[in-house]
């Protein structure tokens, strides 16, 4: 691939936290340092509302609502590992401000797929596949409390 330009989205590096301590979890053996290095370098990627844009490299002014979730679970498990988290980056933090820009404000048992980074949504559909990383978020956020 000359030429071609790789994208730096945060939502994949946020949710390889959670399966490289669930491959801990099965397997016995240690990741390493990597989940840790992975949450710091989510840090400087995030928005001034303390959430995760769609892509950091090249970046962009949109947020969906799927890297936010595995933004949430990799704060649940570096809690679980250990780690000492900022106030934004805590899961209840997290929790309240996804429900407040995806899910309290679109129809009930919905939610709101994209936000500009000012946060007005900018979305028309409800995709599917959100589900598959909002069923998941919300269990591991019930299951730490």
């Amino acid at each position: 691939m000359t030429g071609a330009q790789q994208s730096v989205e945060p939502g994949h590096m946020a949710e390889w936290i959670y399966l490289l301590h669930r491959y801990q979890q099965v397997t016995g053996r240690s990741p390493g340092a990597v989940p840790e290095r992975l949450f710091a370098a989510l840090a400087p990627r995030k928005t001034a509302a303390g959430f995760l844009p769609d892509r950091a490299d090249p970046p962009v002014a949109t947020r969906r609502l799927w890297p936010q979730l595995e933004y949430l679970r990799a704060a649940v498990v570096m809690r679980q590992r250990g780690h000492a988290l900022a106030a934004q980056d805590a899961p209840e933090a997290m929790m309240e401000r996804i429900a407040r820009d995806y899910l309290n404000r679109a129809v009930p048992g919905g939610w709101f797929d994209t936000c500009d980074d000012a946060g007005a949504v900018i979305s028309s559909t409800m995709p599917a596949s959100t589900l598959y990383h909002l069923q998941p978020a919300i269990r591991s956020l019930v299951e730490a409390v």
